[in-house]
């Protein structure tokens, strides 16, 4: 049996709810003098970037206890004192004043708190953040807290990558009901985008990669998620070797789901 510290050997990001920490190495590699990882969330994506080549990548997420949390991690800054022995009344007056710990211990209501509880264990999200410092990339990953609007005048750009995975709106209980994300927002965007959703997006130049599906059962409902890639206005060279590079490892492995 594989231990919590073995299983981790090879993680990207934190434990995260729709963390893309299991499929970021079958994703195309597209690489840009800038990366952004639009919806960060975790930090997977931007985690997997910055070890992989990327020289800048931009990490963003509205919420503000993620962002603080994923910058705190890729510091160092991460309680070394065991916290499972506190009370829920100790842990709720710690949170109160460490977004990290508020990320650690509970994710907030509002965030899916019991995920954390019964899928990722404290000794892994621990294992976890360490990993995120122990990789060396703090300086080539800027962290930022926005909405996704704030990188509208990026999108002209032929040297910026992005990498999209927003939230599910409306289809994965705990996400943010309100998000007013939609895919034609890379309409105006000129460099290559590597996508994520529940769907392929409407419009020219999409191409799904792979998808993961699962089917309904008593203790999970039916999920279903596309990778899915749009080349730049003007593919490099090294665009297309990325994408016939990853689409080569997928027959290698026979697909994803």
């Amino acid at each position: 049996m594989k231990t919590v510290r073995q299983i981790d050997v090879d993680s990207y990001g934190l434990c995260y709810p729709g963390s893309k920490n299991k499929y970021v190495k079958r994703m195309p590699r597209i690489l840009r003098p800038i990366c952004i990882d639009l919806f960060g969330g975790g930090g997977a994506i931007s985690h997997y970037l910055a070890r992989h080549g990327a020289e800048r990548v931009i990490y963003n997420d509205k919420n503000k206890i993620c962002a603080a949390a994923f910058a705190a991690a890729l510091r160092g800054e991460f309680p070394e004192e065991d916290l499972n022995h506190l009370s829920n009344a100790e842990r709720a007056a710690l949170v109160e004043s460490s977004p990290v710990l508020d990320f650690m211990l509970s994710f907030r209501p509002s965030m899916r708190s019991s995920f954390l509880k019964e899928q990722c264990s404290y000794e892994r999200r621990v294992n976890r953040f360490r990993r995120c410092r122990n990789a060396g990339i703090a300086d080539r990953v800027a962290i930022v807290s926005a909405d996704y609007s704030a990188f509208d005048a990026m999108r002209p750009s032929p040297d910026v990558a992005w990498f999209i995975d927003p939230p599910y709106c409306g289809e994965v209980v705990g996400y943010d009901a309100e998000c007013d994300w939609t895919w034609r927002w890379c309409d105006e965007i000129a460099g290559p985008i590597v996508g994520f959703d529940s769907r392929l997006p409407a419009g020219p130049g999409w191409r799904e990669l792979w998808r993961v599906e699962q089917q309904p059962s008593r203790s999970a409902r039916h999920y279903l998620m596309v990778c899915f890639y749009r080349p730049a206005r003007e593919p490099t060279e090294a665009d297309n070797l990325a994408t016939a590079e990853q689409l080569n490892m997928l027959d290698a492995f026979g697909g994803i789901g």
